[in-house]
C-alpha cells in the first residue's frame, strides 16, 4: 500500500512540474482509479471499433470553397454525447493505446475519403493528426501511412498528416527520414500548433512543411492584442516566402475573417463556417454548396 500510494504521488507531481514534492491523499488515489477504469474502458472501444471520426471543413479563403477537411476522433459516451479528446487522448498516450486509436482513424479517414472521391469531389484531401508518441512506439508510420493510402487507392497527394512541432523538435532520425518518405511519394505536410511551444522559425525551414496551422489561441486575442496581430501577420507572409500555405483555426466570427482575410491568410477552419460533422453530413454539405462541375471534378463553394 505505501509503495502503490507513493507511486500515485510520484506519478501526479511528475506531471506538474521537476523536482517538485507532493504527498498522497484520498483524491490523488480517487483520481488514479479513475484513469484506469477510463484506460479499462478505452480498451474496450478499440477493440469494438467504438469511435467515430467527424470532419471539420477547411475552407479556402480567396475562393470560399471546400476542399480540405481535418479527421478528427470521437468517442460516444452512450448517452448521446461523447467523451472529450482531451480526456481519453493523454490516456491513450499514458498507456501505449493512441497508436491503435491513431490506425482506427487513419484507416476511417482514407476509407471516407474514397467514397468522397468516387462521388466525384476528387479534389478534396483529408488531414490526419499523427502524435509524437505514435511516431515514438511505431518507427515505420511512413509505411503505416503509406500502407493505408494505397490500400484505399487514393492518390497520395490527398492525404495531409498533421504533426505538432513537438514532434519536429522531438523527432529522431528515423521520424524526420519517415516524413520526408511520405513527402516524397506526394503525402502533404501540415505544421500544427506552431508558436505555442518552444518554437523555432528554423523548424519552418528545417522541416519542409507543406502547411502552417496557426493555433485558435492566436486567432482568438488578434482582435484585442495587436502583437498577436503583428505575430499573425508576419508568420503569414514569412510562410509565403517560404512556399507554404496557411490556415487558420478556431475562426468563429466575421471580424476574424476578415483580419486574416487582409492578412492574405489561405485557408480558414473554425465555428464561423463549420464544426466537425460526420461523413454524411459532410456529403450533405458538398452537395448544398455545390457550384459547378466540370469532368470529375467538384468545386463546392459556401
Amino acid at each position: 500500500t505505501l509503495l502503490r500510494n507513493a507511486n500515485h504521488a510520484m506519478h501526479s507531481i511528475k506531471k506538474q512540474e521537476q523536482g517538485g514534492i507532493t504527498f498522497h491523499n484520498d483524491a490523488l488515489q480517487v483520481k488514479y482509479l479513475a484513469k484506469l477504469k477510463l484506460r479499462d474502458r478505452l480498451k474496450l472501444a478499440i477493440e469494438y471499433q467504438q469511435f467515430e471520426v467527424y470532419y471539420q471543413p477547411i475552407v479556402d479563403l480567396p475562393h470560399h470553397s471546400i476542399d480540405k477537411f481535418e479527421a478528427l476522433v470521437r468517442w460516444p459516451d452512450g448517452n448521446g454525447g461523447f467523451i472529450s479528446p482531451a480526456t481519453f487522448i493523454p490516456i491513450a498516450e499514458e498507456f501505449n493505446l493512441i497508436h491503435r486509436v491513431g490506425q482506427f482513424v487513419l484507416d476511417r479517414a482514407c476509407h471516407d475519403l474514397k467514397q468522397l472521391h468516387l462521388l466525384g469531389y476528387t479534389n478534396v484531401s483529408f488531414s490526419i493528426n499523427r502524435s509524437i508518441s505514435e511516431f515514438s512506439q511505431k518507427a515505420d508510420q511512413g509505411n503505416i501511412i503509406s500502407q493505408a493510402i494505397a490500400a484505399a487507392g487514393l492518390p497520395y497527394e490527398s492525404i495531409v498528416i498533421e504533426i505538432t512541432e513537438s514532434v519536429a523538435m522531438s523527432s529522431s532520425n528515423h521520424t524526420e527520414q519517415a516524413l520526408a518518405d511520405l513527402r516524397a511519394c506526394g503525402v502533404k505536410v501540415a505544421l500544427d500548433d506552431f508558436c505555442t511551444g518552444y518554437s523555432s522559425l528554423s523548424n519552418l525551414i528545417e522541416y519542409k512543411t507543406d502547411f502552417l496551422k496557426i493555433d485558435k489561441s492566436f486567432v482568438d486575442s488578434m482582435l484585442t492584442d495587436n502583437n498577436h496581430q503583428i505575430l499573425v501577420s508576419t508568420l503569414i507572409d514569412l510562410a509565403k516566402k517560404l512556399d507554404m500555405r496557411v490556415i487558420a483555426e478556431g475562426v468563429e466570427s466575421k471580424q476574424q475573417l476578415e483580419m486574416l482575410r487582409g492578412f492574405g491568410c489561405h485557408y480558414i477552419q473554425g465555428f464561423y463556417f463549420s464544426p466537425a460533422l460526420p461523413y454524411k453530413r459532410c456529403v450533405a454539405l458538398l452537395r448544398n454548396s455545390q457550384t459547378r462541375t466540370n469532368g470529375s471534378e467538384t468545386s463546392s463553394t459556401l
